[in-house]
């Protein structure tokens, strides 16, 4: 969706983006304007192949274990 720079990987990252995201009045107009777009642009916004994915990934998982696989 466009929002790399609201991924952290860590809990102390995760608390430093929050308050500096939640101070920055303008970003979070330009976000509230320009979501629902994101969303609906983005992969996961497309149900249909986001089900067939995960349909895949389900039926490789079950054939794993299906041949013995763990």
């Amino acid at each position: 969706m466009g929002l790399g720079d609201l991924v952290a990987r860590s809990e102390d990252e995760y608390l430093d983006l929050a308050a500096k995201f939640a101070a920055d009045d303008a970003r979070l107009t330009s976000l509230r304007s320009t979501l629902r777009a994101r969303f609906l642009t983005s992969p996961i916004g497309d149900e249909l192949a986001w089900v067939r994915h995960w349909e895949a990934a389900v039926s490789a998982a079950w054939q794993g274990r299906v041949a013995g696989g763990h």
